[in-house]
């Protein structure tokens, strides 16, 4: 199973690069839910026990599955190259309640492996309190469980990134798609991403755009909606 993100004549010149804080906030809460992952940040993990214990984290854990479908309203694409944490957060909040009814109902069908939480479903019942209940909820973790440790997550982000724009200005572009990660390959025409769901999607002229993660490492995830 792979999916395939084809290129077209403008895309490669629209291809770059941003930073996002929720984005590493939602990462940074799966770290916390899914023993797997947190061989690679026991340090932190000692770190923000005590504060992520304080968290209700089960709304938000309900709408990310191991595997399935995150809304992608919880973490909004950046529309600039280092996105402030209070304007995605007004973002989050600012979500048509009709938009938040389609992505839970979506995020609570499309999964595998394992059952709907319990209470799950009552998310639907006012989607405008569910996209407040789980955007105050993105907030607090942010400022528990990544603000204080941000400046060198941004620093070790931000030097995966200047490693990348260097193999590109050295090498070009094939040789910085293809060196991503162990599950993409570049074809020539699509960047092939093993272990998803089957799809193939043209990008259409909007480029791609490659958010690092140090919290979702090793994993990988496309937003193709």
């Amino acid at each position: 199973m792979s999916l395939s993100l084809v290129f077209g004549p403008d895309d490669p010149a629209r291809t770059r690069f941003v930073v996002s804080p929720a984005w590493e906030t939602m990462h940074a809460i799966r770290v916390i839910a899914e023993p797997q992952r947190q061989q690679y940040h026991l340090p932190w993990l000692e770190a923000v026990r005590p504060q992520a214990e304080r968290l209700d984290l089960r709304p938000l854990l309900a709408l990310t599955p191991r595997r399935g479908w995150t809304p992608d309203f919880l973490s909004p694409v950046p529309d600039t190259r280092n996105a402030d944490i209070s304007g995605e957060l007004a973002r989050v909040r600012g979500t048509p309640p009709e938009q938040v009814a389609h992505q839970v109902r979506r995020s609570l069908t499309e999964r595998y492996g394992a059952p709907v939480p319990p209470g799950a479903w009552q998310l639907l019942d006012d989607p405008a309190a569910t996209r407040d209940l789980v955007a105050d909820l993105l907030e607090q973790c942010w400022q528990l469980l990544v603000e204080p440790h941000w400046p060198r997550l941004r620093d070790r982000i931000e030097a995966d990134v200047a490693f990348r724009t260097r193999t590109l200005g050295d090498y070009g572009l094939e040789r910085m798609l293809g060196d991503l990660h162990p599950r993409v390959q570049w074809t020539g025409r699509a960047l092939v991403i093993s272990g998803l769901e089957p799809a193939r999607r043209h990008l259409g002229g909007a480029g791609l755009l490659l958010m690092p993660s140090a919290f979702g490492w090793p994993s990988l995830a496309a937003v193709i909606d």
